[in-house]
């Protein structure tokens, strides 16, 4: 764990919350917009602890045009950031610098 800690103080765009155990919130933002501009989506996931250490990982997904939002919550240890790049999965979801699905 603090190997992976030391590598994201010179990484800022992967996972900063290594040691983390409570009073934590990560996240980061996907926008998706077409090209005509009739649809734009937001996905962000993330982390969060509360302070006696409850976590929970989570996607929101937001739609621009609808101006909805929804709110999907997983349990903690389905969050799991790659050490070495930019990559983070929830439950069957991925996410990285170029792709998420």
């Amino acid at each position: 764990m603090i190997r992976n800690k030391i590598r994201s103080i010179f990484n800022p765009d992967q996972f900063q919350g290594w040691t983390r155990k409570r009073s934590y919130f990560e996240g980061c933002y996907f926008k998706v917009v077409n090209e005509s501009e009739t649809r734009a989506f937001a996905f962000i996931p993330g982390i969060a602890m509360d302070e006696n250490g409850v976590g929970q990982a989570f996607i929101q997904v937001l739609d621009g045009k609808k101006r909805t939002s929804k709110y999907h919550q997983f349990e903690s240890d389905s969050f799991i950031p790659d050490p070495k790049r930019f990559q983070i999965s929830i439950h069957n979801n991925h996410f990285s610098e170029q792709t998420f699905s």
